[in-house]
């Protein structure tokens, strides 16, 4: 089945890489998309090991090869909650969404 609308097909492609890719620091993904660029925000919780910065280098080169190479797949990395408080105050006008979230216990 191929998916025409761009949103859906960035969605789902995320949403395909971060499989086997969540890494125990990772508190929340968010997504912003663009007519060109998806950006990645990445909240984590503490330091990164270098294992983390691979799972996020895997998650970005998977997603890029579902686009062309006209489409630019960039990331952020982000304090824990960042998110939702960016989201308000420095995106009001834009789609900033989240594709991931920790479940808290």
């Amino acid at each position: 089945m191929k998916v025409s609308d761009p949103r859906i097909r960035i969605l789902l492609s995320v949403q395909r890489a971060l499989i086997g890719a969540v890494f125990p620091a990772l508190e929340s993904l968010w997504m912003q998309i663009e007519p060109r660029k998806v950006h990645l925000m990445w909240c984590v919780d503490g330091r990164l090991s270098s294992e983390d910065r691979n799972s996020i280098s895997i998650v970005e080169a998977e997603m890029q090869a579902d686009f062309d190479e006209g489409v630019v797949i960039e990331s952020e990395l982000a304090p824990p909650g960042s998110a939702k408080r960016k989201a308000q105050a420095e995106y009001p006008s834009t789609k900033l969404v989240c594709v991931f979230e920790r479940r808290s216990t």
